[in-house]
């Protein structure tokens, strides 16, 4: 019998995410804010994003579908014996103390490799490194697999090499290797990421983020992904153009 879903806003959702991030990172803090359509969640230090992502894998309620044009299928998520229809978009933010991020770079620099040039896994890699090595704290999540995915849900509908053209293929879900980068799907929420996060500035920080995106095409959402606060990023342009 097919469980019949109930579709929530994105506070809803949000407090079962919340529910979640409690279970798997124990007396961590996270902030959660929500709109209809989106949950972001942002946070500073502690777990890595690729952590917190899995999470969020897990309360995704749409899966992505390979075909000869990509879309998306509204399939929901199950809670506590509920099939919910949550919102589109699930997003996260995490930030770094000045602290931690100076010890990040010079880590990175003992070993020849420029911050702010790296590649966001690499920095989640260098990250990982020092946390193991015992010179940066970490925050491990528990292992609750019930509460975690690996990537976002996903399903491959193309043609199979092998396959008659008249034989119509099944729907394969795709179970893709673990990396240390999480990868979203292109601009996928970038949005309302970008709108929850311009809501965290103060008028001049919108006032840099504004020259940094009409000067040099910065978009917000590139910004996030940086791991740079925008008065980082404003000074380092500021010093590319005048020196």
């Amino acid at each position: 019998m097919t469980m019949e879903k109930i579709s929530i806003p994105g506070k809803e959702a949000k407090k079962h995410i919340l529910a979640a991030l409690k279970l798997v990172f124990p007396g961590f803090k996270f902030s959660l804010t929500s709109e209809y359509d989106s949950v972001l969640v942002s946070w500073t230090d502690g777990p890595l994003t690729p952590d917190v992502q899995k999470v969020l894998n897990r309360f995704e309620s749409y899966t992505r579908v390979l075909w000869k044009t990509d879309y998306t299928e509204p399939t929901g998520y199950e809670w506590k014996g509920q099939l919910y229809l949550g919102p589109r978009y699930l997003s996260t933010v995490r930030r770094l103390s000045d602290e931690r991020k100076a010890e990040l770079i010079e880590y990175m620099a003992a070993g020849g490799a420029d911050y702010y040039d790296a590649k966001v896994f690499e920095r989640v890699d260098a990250e990982r490194e020092m946390i193991r090595e015992g010179n940066l704290d970490g925050f491990e999540p528990k292992n609750l697999p019930d509460l975690m995915r690996d990537a976002a849900p996903e399903i491959d509908k193309r043609e199979k090499k092998g396959i008659q053209s008249g034989d119509t293929p099944a729907a394969v879900m795709v179970e893709p290797k673990q990396t240390a980068q999480v990868i979203n799907f292109p601009n996928r929420g970038s949005a309302v990421r970008e709108h929850e996060f311009y809501k965290t500035l103060d008028p001049e920080q919108r006032l840099k983020l504004r020259t940094l995106q009409m000067l040099f095409k910065v978009d917000a959402d590139r910004l996030i992904e940086s791991g740079l606060s925008v008065d980082e990023a404003f000074s380092l342009a500021a010093t590319h153009v005048l020196k």
